[in-house]
């Protein structure tokens, strides 16, 4: 039923009930006068109470109204400022994941490169041990041999005869004599020991190399050692921080989410409040102004009504004259 049914209906009934008591008063005057006006009146603030009513409920749903659709534009601000701030943080982790993954790589790569210089650096160890040991040894035959040959040729060769020179005794040319035993020191075995003399020189030149190239390859690998143990640190560092930093956002994040939820779902109650809101006060505060209107039309004609019952000839408020036929002309 339509508000202006409804108060076309209740001015009906109004002035259907003030006519009853105006017959009523008709057919016995002396006795129902004073009794029909009070009922007027008692109709009057029935009516006032109604209008009150609405007014309460009218003012309630503006209320409602106004807070929810205030809510309703807060939450909403608030869930779209979290979604952009979830998926900030979830595109941070997954970048800081894969960041703190290259990091790894790169740091493994260093490791592995040191394990392979070192394995190079153990072989030529190796190496150069087992060729400082063949040239001690082969130093240690030709300074052995050399005593030996140095030996052999300050010794006397008592199988042999050796010449010795003479003394010129008044003859052009002089005597040779010979005696038991010959020196074999001469050209051939001081060739012998200098040529030993310039083997054992250039083994212990290139013992002297060696040693100087195995120094160099251990200072350069201590080096490499020392950068790649810095470069691996600063790099564990880093990750060390990107994973605090994706550990923040992590923990962010899960916030984040939780709070986007909370809010969703009080968005989602707002909404539905609004949509009850608009089921129960649109029609309200649509007719509200015409229904009050028709409520204080109704109100002054049935005061005027009250005012005739009491005894006057005319409505001050509507002009309402008395008789019956004017009562029943307001329900035209």
């Amino acid at each position: 039923m339509s508000s202006k049914h409804q108060m076309s209906e209740d001015r009906k009934d109004s002035i259907r009930d003030a006519v009853a008591l105006m017959q009523q008063q008709t057919a016995d005057k002396a006795q129902g006068m004073g009794k029909a006006a009070e009922a007027v009146l008692q109709l009057v603030e029935a009516i006032r109470g109604h209008q009150a009513e609405d007014t309460k409920r009218k003012q309630f749903c503006e209320f409602q109204l106004d807070g929810s659709q205030d809510t309703k534009a807060k939450l909403q601000g608030e869930v779209a400022r979290l979604k952009a701030r979830q998926e900030y943080l979830s595109s941070e982790v997954t970048s800081l994941t894969s960041e703190v993954e290259g990091l790894k790589k790169d740091a493994a790569k260093f490791t592995d490169r040191l394990s392979q210089l070192e394995e190079v650096r153990s072989k030529e160890q190796d190496s150069y041990k087992t060729s400082s040991r063949d040239r001690g040894l082969t130093l240690k035959v030709v300074k052995k041999a050399k005593s030996i040959v140095e030996g052999f040729y300050k010794s006397k060769d008592l199988t042999a005869f050796s010449q010795e020179d003479a003394s010129l005794q008044g003859d052009a040319s002089p005597k040779v004599t010979w005696k038991l035993g010959s020196s074999r020191n001469g050209n051939l075995g001081s060739s012998v020991v200098a040529m030993l003399d310039t083997i054992m020189e250039d083994f212990q030149k290139e013992q002297k190399d060696a040693d100087a190239a195995e120094e160099k390859a251990e200072e350069e690998l201590a080096k490499v050692r020392s950068e790649t143990k810095s470069l691996f640190d600063k790099k564990l560092e880093h990750v060390s921080k990107l994973l605090q930093e994706k550990a923040r956002d992590a923990e962010e994040l899960t916030q984040v989410k939780a709070d986007a939820e909370l809010k969703t779902s009080s968005l989602a109650a707002t909404e539905d409040a609004l949509v009850k809101l608009g089921k129960d006060c649109t029609k309200l505060m649509a007719d509200y102004e015409k229904v009050a209107k028709e409520r204080r039309k109704q109100i002054l004609q049935l005061q005027d009504v009250a005012d005739i019952l009491s005894g006057a000839t005319v409505g001050a408020r509507t002009g309402l004259k008395v008789g019956l036929l004017e009562l029943q002309s307001l329900e035209a």
